[in-house]
């Protein structure tokens, strides 16, 4: 069961929140901790609070023991769908604390569930390189490994979301130093945005249509 401790924080107060995951193979006990300001949670009574971590603490701990690997894995094992739900507490989080909107929330979450949460279900953190990313942008171009072929506006959406993700796990878990999408760009429709190449008249088709014209005028 996890263990959470209340204390006063310079930010007023707080919980912390620590699961232990049993022991490595060097015998060190394995702790995963998170934090809870009271700022950021939905109740404002002291017991209305502490129930309200305790369910949030519960349905992490549950998280946690689902993973492949429990804390303290490698980026090249641990799976990328498995730090879904920690990226989206930190969604909600960042959106509590008015750094994003909540709708920017539920896009996000909108996105990666529909273009990115079963392309990538086998895909460990650190197997997804920048060949895997520029792969995944094309595919979705052209429906390799999808249902059908998305747009631009779509793949933009999906990269957006994916991005916030990597972001979470390089600045939040400091699992990865590095953004495999980061610099990526989509390929546009090579047939939309030309302009149209106006077709100039020869000297004898410019007198054919001048000859045909004036003899529909003369009614011949």
């Amino acid at each position: 069961m996890a263990h959470i401790n209340r204390y006063m924080g310079k930010d007023g107060v707080s919980y912390r929140v620590r699961v232990f995951l049993g022991s490595d193979k060097n015998g060190k006990q394995i702790v995963k901790s998170r934090t809870y300001k009271a700022k950021d949670l939905t109740h404002s009574t002291a017991a209305a609070m502490l129930s309200e971590v305790e369910k949030k603490a519960e349905a992490w701990e549950a998280e946690l023991k689902r993973r492949p690997v429990k804390t303290g894995e490698r980026a090249d094992k641990a799976m990328l769908n498995s730090f879904v739900p920690e990226w989206q507490d930190w969604l909600i989080a960042r959106s509590r604390a008015n750094i994003i909107s909540e709708s920017t929330v539920a896009y996000y979450k909108r996105d990666y569930k529909n273009y990115c949460s079963s392309y990538f279900e086998n895909y460990t953190v650190e197997g997804v390189t920048h060949a895997v990313a520029k792969k995944f942008i094309s595919d979705m171009r052209t429906g390799v490994g999808f249902k059908r072929t998305y747009s631009p506006k779509s793949t933009s959406h999906a990269l957006t979301a994916i991005n916030s993700l990597f972001a979470f796990l390089i600045d939040e878990k400091q699992l990865i130093t590095a953004n495999p999408f980061a610099g990526m760009t989509i390929p546009r429709d090579k047939s939309k945005g030309k302009k149209r190449r106006t077709k100039s008249l020869t000297q004898e088709e410019f007198y054919a249509l001048m000859k045909a014209l004036d003899s529909e005028y003369d009614g011949k």
